[in-house]
């Protein structure tokens, strides 16, 4: 058995810090172009195929142009999970090596097998970072065609805009190439036949799944909930896991594994972490289950209390609800990258822009893409010594690590904060979205 598990946790290559301040002058002029375009009146009266066209030109020339920069001109490797994990995950896939009984993995079972397809055309990790920006381009009409069933042109167009300037999937995907944008393609695909092809759907689902992550599971009640023929919608969502699960256990191949691996493992930017500075320790036998129980009792309190206040009766409040659990993981769950962001992030833009947006959202929504673009790496890179990722509790030492730099932790702690109220902020906009907003309109007829 390879020991993937072992390292998973630990920053391939720590970035260094002329690499961390291009990402924070990107993220800046990312924010730059949102407040320039978002509300710029003769973008958003641009025929739908101009601006359709315009937004993909836009996302292309941006990714592609980033791609290009670093690693053809510069010369640089892809690090992070791609180099880390993908690749070499594909390659034992490629020697017939079976995923979890010969080797560990903390993603989904087809995983492996399909960077492996990747890397057959171009082996290299540069192919799984251009297969990425690959797919975020395709996932664009897709979220752009099933937005446009149920919302105003106007709402569409500005969190296009807020999507494709927005630092969080620009940097994620084109310079890290991270497999969150599978999920994310497979979401919008699955809205997008929701209406009229809810097996569709769900065979979307099911693929997404057994294909990618098992955070794919955190989406499923929700689009289950909006579908037309939700016994058919269940029904093609089950079959393809069904069907694994059927051939793995002769191979005493544990499905559960990615699972039980995520469960050990923590995050900055969430407020289990943050409890860390109280000496809690969230990976603790005890205190975990009571972190993993807390975050499903929360995410399903969320999609029951949705339900029951009948947010599916109104077809587009499942791009709000989506924004509603994203959030709720983020906050509650105690290992929520800032990258999986990425997995729902155009929902995010939909319920930002539903409303009146001001200068002052703009603003804010510009510095929360700085914020969630940065923190990962900033967390490696301040809050780690002794080969570990350490809690908030070590700044109350008198003597700190060596590597470790009291004011640069205490930055730490303020960059956190901050991302975690951008956080409760949009999980409070989401939820007004669907629920206060709703409660007015009522009032008012």
């Amino acid at each position: 058995m390879s020991p993937v598990a072992s390292a998973q946790e630990a920053p391939a290559v720590v970035e260094s810090a002329t690499v961390l301040g291009g990402k924070l002058a990107v993220a800046l002029l990312c924010a730059v172009m949102t407040l320039v375009l978002a509300r710029h009146p003769r973008v958003l009266a641009l025929s739908s195929r101009r601006f359709d066209l315009g937004v993909l030109i836009l996302a292309a020339a941006m990714r592609l142009g980033l791609f290009v920069a670093v690693f053809i001109v510069l010369g640089m490797n892809v690090t992070g999970d791609v180099s880390g994990y993908y690749v070499p995950q594909g390659e034992w896939a490629l020697e017939g090596r079976i995923v979890y009984r010969d080797f560990e993995s903390s993603y989904s079972v087809l995983f492996p097998y399909l960077v492996g397809l990747i890397l057959l055309t171009w082996h290299s990790a540069k192919a799984v970072v251009l297969a990425a920006i690959a797919l975020e381009l395709l996932s664009l009409p897709l979220w752009l065609a099933a937005a446009r069933r149920w919302l105003p042109e106007r709402t569409v167009r500005i969190a296009a805009l807020l999507y494709v300037t927005s630092p969080i999937p620009f940097l994620n995907i084109a310079l890290k190439g991270h497999n969150q944008v599978w999920v994310s393609i497979l979401i919008a695909a699955s809205l997008w036949a929701l209406a009229r092809r809810d097996i569709l759907s769900g065979a979307v689902q099911g693929f997404s799944l057994m294909a990618v992550k098992v955070l794919s599971l955190l989406f499923a009640p929700v689009i289950w909930l909006f579908a037309p023929g939700r016994i058919r919608w269940a029904i093609a969502f089950s079959a393809l896991p069904l069907a694994a699960l059927a051939l793995c256990a002769p191979n005493k191949v544990d499905l559960l594994f990615p699972l039980k691996f995520q469960a050990q493992h923590f995050s900055g930017g969430n407020l289990p972490y943050l409890s860390t500075i109280f000496g809690l320790d969230p990976t603790a036998a005890p205190l975990r289950h009571l972190y993993d129980g807390l975050t499903m009792l929360a995410l399903a309190g969320v999609f029951l209390y949705a339900w029951a206040r009948g947010v599916h009766r109104r077809p587009e409040n499942v791009l709000h609800l989506l924004t509603l659990v994203l959030m709720t993981f983020f906050l509650a769950s105690k290992k929520a990258y800032a990258s999986y962001l990425v997995m729902c992030f155009f929902p995010l833009c939909i319920t930002l822009a539903a409303g009146t947006v001001s200068w002052p959202a703009l603003a804010v929504f510009g510095a929360f893409g700085a914020l969630a673009a940065l923190e990962p790496s900033l967390h490696f890179r301040w809050m780690f010594a002794n080969d570990a990722k350490q809690y908030l509790s070590i700044l109350f030492r008198e003597q700190l690590p060596d590597g470790m730099v009291r004011w640069k932790a205490l930055m730490f702690l303020a960059w956190d904060v901050a991302l975690v109220s951008c956080y409760a902020a949009y999980f409070t906009l989401a939820w007004r979205r669907l629920f206060a907003d709703k409660s007015a309109a009522a009032q008012e007829s």
